[in-house]
């Protein structure tokens, strides 16, 4: 199983500064590369009892494709290695860009808790291009939520960047077979936002679709968006159907188009949906993008 309980790894050629997370999938930090000093974001994907051997020939055998997947709206991995702890077992590090501005949760709370349209707008543009470039390459994400939604500022404005979806959708699947990783919340369809039951069908561009439609209409409203038990969209604690906007006071003509794509993408009917990114934008490079302005919600 995968195990963080032994502390922080000693990386050769990198400083760590300080951990930026945890996850089923093992624990990332914030290091400082001794060579040239720049600032990285280093993945510690940490193993211990008797999978050692499987789970280092699986990974060795992912890396070619992993690696292959560069696109700027993702954060790639530039650089790995494998490395022993000991009688702790192994560790793999993947190293990728350093997302200063941080993740779209905390950036929504240092604007009272949700983002202006506009914003929004931009983030979805971003997100898009990199989702799309996933899926036209037959992968997916898998694992779409607000902390692997990541920042850099360029050119003046922020620009998102996808994190931790650079993995081949059989490797997190694997991993699940195994019982080394654990299921997220479903869609309404059923399908996990990891992907770790298990099974193929449960892991798919439409899932992809759907949560982040759910992300940015969370960070819209400043209330979560999911499914419960019956797959009832559930937003704030109350159930409502996927579609209209019951948090809005009222809907400015400005953000119909982006409302609808979104909506759309809500769909609780996985045939109603998006097929997938590159359809979902091809539909959001026809909305314009909102005006500077702040809307009122409930």
């Amino acid at each position: 199983m995968l195990s963080n309980r032994f502390g922080p790894p000693q990386i050769e050629g990198f400083a760590i500064q300080r951990c930026l997370g945890r996850n089923s999938l093992g624990a990332s930090f914030l290091c400082r590369a001794l060579s040239d000093n720049r600032l990285a974001a280093i993945k510690v994907v940490r193993s211990s009892g008797n999978q050692d051997d499987w789970f280092c020939n699986m990974l060795e055998a992912e890396l070619g494709s992993i690696l292959a997947l560069r696109h700027e709206n993702l954060v790639g991995v530039e650089e790995h290695r494998l490395t022993r702890f000991g009688d702790q077992g192994w560790g793999l590090c993947l190293a990728t860009a350093y997302c200063p501005e941080g993740n779209a949760s905390q950036l929504a709370a240092k604007h009272g808790g949700r983002l202006p349209p506009h914003k929004v707008h931009d983030m979805l543009s971003d997100c898009l291009e990199g989702l799309a470039f996933l899926h036209a390459r037959g992968r997916v994400h898998g694992n779409l939520k607000p902390s692997n939604v990541l920042f850099t500022s360029h050119d003046g404005r922020l620009r998102a960047r996808l994190a931790d979806g650079v993995w081949p959708v059989r490797l997190p699947l694997t991993l699940a077979a195994h019982g080394v990783v654990t299921a997220h919340e479903p869609t309404p369809d059923g399908q996990f936002q990891s992907g770790c039951a298990g099974d193929p069908v449960l892991c798919s561009p439409t899932a992809d679709v759907w949560c982040l439609g759910a992300i940015a209409r969370a960070l819209l409203t400043g209330r979560r968006w999911q499914v419960d038990s019956s797959g009832e969209a559930v937003s704030g604690g109350a159930t409502h159907a996927a579609s209209g906007w019951p948090h809005y006071h009222v809907v400015p003509r400005t953000l119909e188009g982006l409302f609808e794509v979104i909506d759309r993408a809500l769909s609780t009917a996985p045939e109603s949906r998006f097929p997938d990114a590159v359809a979902m934008w091809a539909a959001f490079q026809r909305v314009p993008r909102p005006p500077a302005i702040r809307v009122d919600v409930a």
